[in-house]
């Protein structure tokens, strides 16, 4: 039912973002799993703030300044969620002997050396990337990135269906999700990041668009291979991590040239 779908949207934003759902939903009638359908979606809808404070901040500042605030705000938006993903795999990545001590270091909160160096490198090239953007114009530059939200976030959802969970038998949001994973869920996230890479074929030149799908795939078999052969599958983490780097890849092909 529309109704359901409409909850189950909610759901997926309540999970990844920092926005509030509308009151009058009992979002507790619908199962968790099935949120990842609209994993995509919500992310899209956090940037939605973001895009439109990069248009507003080039107007006023340099374009260096308007990228750094424009992540910034996602990053709030999102409740930091991808960013300290991308931290803990590669401290666990880079720290550890083998697939149980690499789980166990990224359950730490603390930042090591590896994961810290990974945030800021990913950061620093994604505000260079954006400003780069932003010097063929501001509205096509947000729509650009907001585009690259809904595509990166689809990757991750790849990546939960062609691997098992790392964490099979613990607590957590992703493990919610994990447990009974459909299928169709899953295949529908990857229908919404085609959906934002035909925005994006609209918006870029077509050899960048097909240079991105490409990257795209690129990615997919690498995070697959590393993820299965370094931690026996996917965690919540790995997936932020995912996401972030498929973020800045598509960054740097779109402003490649620019």
């Amino acid at each position: 039912m529309l109704r359901d779908e409409w909850r189950l949207f909610w759901l997926a934003v309540v999970y990844f973002t920092r926005l509030p759902a509308p009151r009058a939903l009992a979002l507790g009638e619908v199962p968790p799993e099935r949120a990842i359908r609209y994993f995509p979606l919500a992310g899209a809808l956090a940037a939605l703030p973001a895009a439109a404070l990069l248009v507003v901040a080039a107007q006023c500042w340099s374009p260096w300044i308007a990228a750094a605030l424009a992540l910034a705000a996602l990053a709030w938006l999102t409740g930091a969620l991808h960013e300290d993903g991308l931290a803990d795999t590669f401290d666990g990545l880079g720290g550890g002997r083998d697939a149980a001590s690499r789980l166990e270091i990224m359950r730490d909160s603390r930042l090591g050396s590896f994961g810290a160096l990974a945030l800021v490198l990913t950061l620093l090239l994604k505000a260079a990337a954006l400003a780069q953007l932003l010097g063929q114009g501001a509205l096509w530059a947000a729509a650009l990135w907001w585009a690259v939200q809904g595509i990166s976030r689809a990757l991750a959802a790849a990546l939960m269906l062609a691997l098992p969970y790392a964490r099979a038998g613990q607590t957590g949001k992703v493990t919610a999700v994990a447990r009974s994973l459909r299928r169709s869920d899953g295949g529908c996230a990857l229908a919404a990041g085609a959906l934002f890479w035909l925005l994006l074929a609209a918006l870029a030149w077509p050899w960048r668009a097909l240079v991105a799908l490409a990257v795209l795939a690129l990615l997919y078999a690498v995070w697959r291979r590393v993820l299965r052969a370094r931690l026996g599958g996917y965690t919540g983490d790995a997936l932020g991590a995912a996401q972030q780097v498929a973020e800045l890849a598509l960054l740097l092909v779109l402003a490649a040239g620019a």
